[in-house]
């Protein structure tokens, strides 16, 4: 279940990245002639890394009037980022629950835990943030944690077989990877 539902995300996530490199490696360094002032894009951490090192100073001028393949780059990552949350309905919430298990991710308990968890993530993001999705994702965490009518658990056949250590640990490394690593912007 884990690996399935992180296969999109993943797929997303990297193709965005891609396209964002693409996009930064075609778009000029000298600004067109603009009649309004330019919308700053943010990319995520792993294309700031290497546009950094390969672009130097440009990097910071070249977002300004990004081409539209690095804008399409930038969307992709945002959403393969945003389905890694664990947000019940989204893929990230069904690796959640194939590396806690299913009997301990239907707890009351741990969901309670999760749903605190997504609360005071909610709290934080309305404390500290104006851009408007950040708090339409956080109060859409909190409200499907919580709701009573909760999204179905999956349906797994064979709910017997655990996923072994190493196989655990690879798939929190890349849910944790692309959360970390594909936040939109290092601000």
């Amino acid at each position: 279940l884990g690996l399935i539902e992180i296969v999109v995300p993943l797929t997303l996530f990297v193709a965005g990245t891609a396209l964002t490199i693409i996009g930064l490696s075609v778009t000029s360094s000298f600004p067109p002639s603009l009649e309004e002032a330019p919308v700053v894009f943010e990319a995520n951490a792993i294309v700031q890394i290497l546009s950094a090192s390969w672009l130097g100073e440009d990097f910071a001028i070249r977002l300004q009037w990004l081409h539209p393949t690095g804008i399409a780059g930038i969307g992709l990552s945002i959403v393969g980022w945003g389905l890694m949350l664990p947000i019940p309905g989204f893929p990230g919430d069904r690796a959640l629950h194939s590396l806690i298990g299913p009997t301990e991710m239907r707890d009351s308990s741990i969901q309670t835990s999760i749903f605190v968890v997504m609360l005071a993530i909610l709290v934080l993001v309305f404390a500290t943030s104006d851009y408007m999705p950040w708090t339409l994702l956080a109060a859409i965490g909190a409200w499907q944690r919580f709701s009573p009518e909760s999204v179905p658990q999956p349906f797994i056949v064979d709910e017997h077989a655990e996923l072994g250590d190493r196989m655990r640990g690879r798939l929190a490394s890349m849910v944790l990877i692309v959360l970390i690593a594909g936040f939109p912007g290092m601000v």
